[in-house]
């Protein structure tokens, strides 16, 4: 599997430090009256910086109008966990550079959430058994627990 898909195609990226994806809260936490946290958050918003290795102009160049999209792009891959991720794309800089073989150039691009990424919560306790209909692959003493 490719490290990074955008609308299917291939990207090609050199890895570094901002390729991992820092996420934005949707919501807050602050401290209630009696101390404990409280929270309101309900989803967060991933961003990755990245930027490919030199690649010809003619890719750089469709790598640019792709993300010079208004539309979300479909990003896939190792990335984002080989699921396939609406994103919002942002170019940052294309840098040129001659080489013997003719001219290339480096992409640095950001791509972020285009909706917030809402993962599933169970609260699971042993002291209780499972409600009626839910099962396990496997046994086990655990319970979901809802919120409200």
């Amino acid at each position: 599997m490719a490290f990074l898909t955008l609308n299917g195609t291939p990207v090609p990226c050199a890895l570094q430090a901002q390729s991992q994806g820092t996420p934005r809260l949707i919501g807050e936490r602050a401290t209630a009256f009696s101390g404990r946290t409280r929270s309101t958050v309900r989803g967060h918003i991933r961003t990755w910086s990245l930027a490919t290795p030199p690649i010809p102009l003619a890719d750089a160049r469709a790598l640019e109008l792709a993300l010079a999209s208004q539309y979300p792009l479909v990003a896939g891959g190792d990335l984002m966990g080989g699921i396939d991720t609406p994103v919002i794309g942002q170019l940052d800089a294309i840098r040129h550079r001659k080489y013997a073989d003719g001219e290339r150039a480096v992409v640095e691009f950001t791509l972020q959430d285009a909706e917030p990424y809402q993962p599933i919560i169970f609260w699971l306790r042993a002291d209780r058994a499972l409600p009626a209909g839910a099962a396990f692959s496997r046994p086990s003493e655990a319970t979901y627990i809802d919120r409200d």
